[in-house]
């Protein structure tokens, strides 16, 4: 290309719908949170506002969890910290890093009350609407895996919040924020819920593997009930007066008015359920994983799609194919197929989440879910090639330019906090696989799949001390870079370093001469070695293998972005946009 060209770029395909991660409602306004950003409207609008940062902020993006509060404040949780914004469009910082998994407001006399649930580092209290920040983990143990927070319709009153982790829960019915654990609690659960009748009595409900449990006596003791639909309870959501429940149960959305004394089911929906807000007796928005947002009225008596201003779709590759083909596909499980070069476009629907996309410019493409790795020939059929029992945090799919060798790369840790390296690649498009494993590792930042040819055996050379905060990874023949480069003929080539495990660093790009594939959906460990056991087992929590498969999509999304090792908090910057 000689230097007075230049590239013109055109818009090819921006499609409403796809994965909505979380969604909040103050009973007239819904707020959802998208891996594209956060959007706004209210219930009766036809289309959706986006909620943009200050532009020099940059792009908010992967939103996850959000909240309304009684007073109309917004908040917003990214991986990059928690972000309030006013009625007025003034942004706020709240926090910095962390990982979120739930946001509660409330309000206690003059003051508003924010809570936030991060999943390794347990609970955070502001008094003053998100400014300033006090840790209340009194009674928590020190190794606790939150995955729910929620607080009394009444709170005020009766000052009750419900912790929920994954082995367990616990209430806090004081002032200053004092847990004790729920002796008789179910396990293996993944949300909870707190309601209240006309008397103003509480009734707790935990939703797990098991199903759904209520109790009437502050979790003395629980009943399993029985529902409409049998499965596992994945989402539990109230209206604003806490009067009105509804469970979601992979596409089935199941309610009740009283309590939990009887329930009635709502018509199945088209995708699995990544999110849930209950506006009143009559009316719930469901946030699916490849449908966008879809609204329940009674009067209407089915589901009606409600999507235009609204996008989920964040992309995780895509690939040019001869004769203008090309093909992309999102982490929502669409993938989009245009054989004129993106001037038309045929989609087809994985019903799965998808983590990784790679192919060349011939042969067969692949497409990596939490669960399986998928293999087409022309984008549209799919099938299975190879079963994964648990995606590891750190995986790289790599693909030759004909499809002929395909490679999964994954990092991760053991029970004793030792990494394991596994490579499982295939000759022959991912009809037969081998595997090969390694603890010579102490920290893998990427992978590529090259065509130079080596002899096929690893070679190993000198690791740095301190890798840059955000890797670029070159060629073994550029020599320019020889940190701990290990490679072999058509197999993987990795990036690592000596530095501890609390300290991976974040992916950068990388060239992508000679070769296909994606970044790593990558998730940043914790700044701990406790805590880092506990994030491997979690991996986000809504990305474990055991987990219901609408709440393991959900989990790409947020592995798709590091999040940062600490809490900042205090007098943050203010814009007004």
């Amino acid at each position: 290309m000689g230097k007075d060209a230049h590239l013109v770029w055109r818009h090819l395909t921006r499609q409403p719908g796809g994965a909505v991660l979380a969604l909040a409602t103050d009973g007239k306004t819904v707020l959802a949170g998208t891996a594209s950003g956060a959007f706004l409207a209210r219930y009766d609008a036809d289309s959706w506002e986006t909620l943009a940062f200050p532009h020099t902020w940059g792009r908010l993006e992967l939103a996850n969890p959000v909240a309304i509060a009684p007073w109309g404040d917004r908040y917003i949780a990214t991986p990059s910290g928690l972000f309030r914004q006013q009625p007025n469009g003034t942004w706020q910082r709240c926090l910095e890093g962390g990982t979120i998994v739930a946001i509660r407001a409330a309000t206690e006399g003059t003051r508003r009350l924010v809570i936030v649930a991060d999943q390794l580092d347990g609970i955070l209290v502001s008094s003053n609407a998100g400014t300033d920040w006090e840790p209340a983990n009194a009674g928590l143990p020190q190794l606790v895996e939150v995955v729910d927070l929620v607080v009394s319709p009444q709170f005020e009153r009766d000052r009750t919040a419900l912790l929920v982790a994954s082995d367990g829960a616990f209430l806090s019915r004081s002032r200053r924020w004092s847990w004790h654990e729920i002796e008789s609690a179910p396990t293996s659960l993944e949300c909870g819920a707190l309601t209240t009748d006309e008397a103003g009595r509480l009734s707790l409900f935990l939703g797990g593997d098991a199903g759904l449990f209520r109790s009437r006596d502050r979790g003395r003791t629980w009943e399993r009930l029985a529902l409409p639909v049998e499965g596992s309870c994945s989402l539990l959501a109230t209206d604003p007066t806490g009067r009105h429940l509804a469970a979601a149960i992979d596409r089935s959305i199941v309610r009740t008015a009283d309590q939990g004394e009887n329930w009635d089911c709502l018509p199945a929906l088209p995708s699995h359920v990544l999110s849930l807000a209950v506006l009143d007796r009559e009316h719930l928005v469901a946030g699916t994983l490849a449908h966008g947002c879809l609204v329940w009225d009674d009067r209407a008596g089915t589901w009606q799609e409600r999507n235009q201003g609204l996008y989920g779709r964040l992309p995780v590759g895509i690939i040019a194919r001869r004769s203008h083909e090309l093909l992309v596909a999102d982490y929502s499980g669409t993938v989009l197929h245009s054989p004129d070069g993106g001037s038309t476009w045929q989609r087809a629907l994985l019903d799965r989440g998808i983590a990784q996309f790679a192919g060349g410019p011939t042969g067969p493409v692949f497409a990596l879910a939490l669960d399986t790795l998928l293999r087409s020939s022309d984008g549209h059929e799919w099938e299975p090639v190879r079963d994964i029992e648990e995606l590891s945090e750190s995986a790289w799919l790599l693909a030759s330019d004909d499809g002929g060798t395909v490679c999964l790369v994954q990092y991760t840790l053991e029970p004793t906090l030792e990494p394991l390296v596994s490579l499982a690649f295939s000759r022959d498009s991912g009809a037969t696989w081998q595997e090969h494993r390694t603890r010579a590792f102490a920290l893998v930042q990427g992978a590529a799949l090259l065509t130079v040819e080596r002899s096929p055996c690893w070679r190993c050379e000198p690791e740095t001390s301190s890798p840059p905060s955000r890797s670029r990874f070159y060629p073994p023949s550029s020599g320019s870079r020889t940190a701990g480069r290990r490679h072999c003929r058509k197999r993987a080539w990795f990036a690592c370093s000596g530095q501890p495990l609390a300290k991976r660093s974040s992916l950068s790009s990388i060239p992508t001469s000679g070769w296909y594939g994606t970044r790593s959906s990558a998730h940043a460990s914790r700044g701990s070695a406790a805590s880092t056991l506990r994030h491997r087992h979690s991996g986000e929590r809504a990305a474990r293998a055991g987990s219901s498969p609408a709440a393991r999509a959900c989990g790409i999304a947020r592995a798709a972005a590091p999040s940062g090792h600490s809490y900042r908090t205090g007098r943050s910057r203010q814009s007004s946009h």
